[in-house]
């Protein structure tokens, strides 16, 4: 179902915001919050229509999913904090070190990711993903781009 959504259009990152506050998170954050036991696979998915990871809380960035990342635990869910963290575009070590909701060794996990500045490769990544768009549409136009296979399934989240 959710392939299908992203399929036809649905933007990944869709949040509702009224009077400056988010009603609703991220949809990758409302997975994690309606899912007990997360898949690496629809991470990526979402991952390769466009979802960003933003792991600040919503009071910092509309697309801030903070909140929802401590229902991932290291020793459980290592493969999907793994793609997460790794995709992750921006973090708030000071959110992340005054939420209540993360296990110490959470906290110490994210504020490792969170202190650590961005690679060069990533920080392309995230360039060129953000001037394709999101949905099937920077599916299309990576596809297109004269680049060698690999490199285009590392912009596609899908290695």
């Amino acid at each position: 179902m959710i392939k299908l959504l992203l399929e036809r259009g649905a933007d990944p990152n869709a949040v509702s915001v009224c009077d400056e506050a988010p009603l609703i998170k991220p949809p990758i954050g409302e997975y994690f919050n309606s899912c007990d036991n997360p898949t690496v696979e629809i991470v990526r998915l979402l991952l390769h229509y466009g979802a960003k990871v933003v792991l600040k809380s919503q009071i910092h960035n509309p697309l801030g999913i903070l909140k929802s990342v401590h229902r991932l635990h290291p020793e459980s869910h290592e493969d999907v904090l793994d793609v997460l963290l790794d995709a992750a575009e921006s973090f708030s070590a000071a959110s992340i070190n005054r939420s209540l909701l993360l296990t110490d060794s959470q906290r110490s996990l994210l504020l490792q990711h969170a202190l650590t500045p961005l690679s060069l490769k990533h920080i392309l990544r995230l360039f060129i993903r953000n001037t394709f768009g999101v949905g099937p549409t920077v599916i299309k136009r990576i596809q297109c781009l004269n680049l060698p296979w690999r490199v285009k399934m590392y912009l596609l989240y899908e290695i």
